[in-house]
């Protein structure tokens, strides 16, 4: 039994947005499943037990090398394919890639890859990507879809909270400074926190759109409120992360 042929095979594909607005495309090779010669953004099939998401990081790491953030769904298409007897449905995201450069692992897969300009496209496109072209150009007109234009303006802290008293003397005033902490971790700001040890202090890994928007939002902190701690913040550019916090470095989550 095999997927897209005796039963609807489920795929996932993503466009690939740089920088300068260029998308990333790959020419299907002699062992590719299907349309073979054609260019197409790339995916690839979803495993059993991964989420699409997880599926298609790891289609571009293992074809291309690549560690991508996946940002907004752009469609969800029926691949049909007749003459070739196949049938697939492909969600297909817009994402940007957040460490490596493309090169081609699978050569038997895919022959050529390249960024391409909107207006320089090549042709001959697969069926699947000539509708999310269609659909990436009707997006764009109406609101950009390339991922995350909050990348840019989040930046990252370690907040440092110093006490100014012992920590038994802290009492219920903890309980009151873990529930504000909540409200940042609700609104994306707080990776982590705790208390250093010995506990004579907290560390916080944070992140906000400016170090006045976070050392405002702290303001609030009872710690702070009652006089029993300082906060200093540490502005740092995490260059190396685990990949499962991409969405959360990046912006996209």
């Amino acid at each position: 039994m095999k997927a897209g042929i005796n039963f609807i095979g489920l795929g996932v594909g993503a466009v690939i947005v740089d920088p300068q607005g260029r998308l990333f495309l790959a020419k299907r090779g002699k062992k590719a499943k299907n349309e073979r010669g054609y260019w197409e953004f790339p995916g690839g099939s979803v495993e059993f037990g991964e989420t699409l998401a997880e599926g298609l990081k790891r289609e571009m790491r293992e074809e291309y090398g690549i560690e991508i953030a996946v940002g907004k769904l752009l469609d969800v298409v029926d691949h049909i394919l007749p003459r070739e007897g196949q049938h697939w449905v492909s969600p297909t995201y817009v994402c940007k890639v957040v460490r490596g450069e493309p090169r081609i692992i699978e050569p038997n897969k895919c022959t050529e890859i390249g960024w391409f300009a909107l207006d320089e496209i090549p042709d001959p496109l697969s069926v699947i990507s000539r509708e999310n072209l269609q659909n990436y150009r009707s997006t764009l007109l109406v609101n950009s879809a390339i991922p995350s234009t909050k990348t840019a303006s989040m930046k990252h802290f370690l907040v440092h909270i110093q006490y100014k008293v012992p920590v038994e003397q802290l009492g219920d005033t903890v309980r009151l400074h873990r529930e504000f902490l909540q409200m940042g971790y609700n609104r994306g700001w707080l990776l982590m926190s705790g208390p250093r040890n010995p506990k004579t202090d907290g560390i916080i890994v944070a992140r906000a759109p400016s170090h006045e928007e976070l050392a405002s939002f702290f303001e609030d902190d009872p710690y702070k409120v009652m006089g029993l701690a300082d906060h200093e913040f540490t502005e740092f550019d995490p260059v190396k992360f685990q990949p499962f916090l991409t969405d959360w470095v990046t912006g996209l989550e």
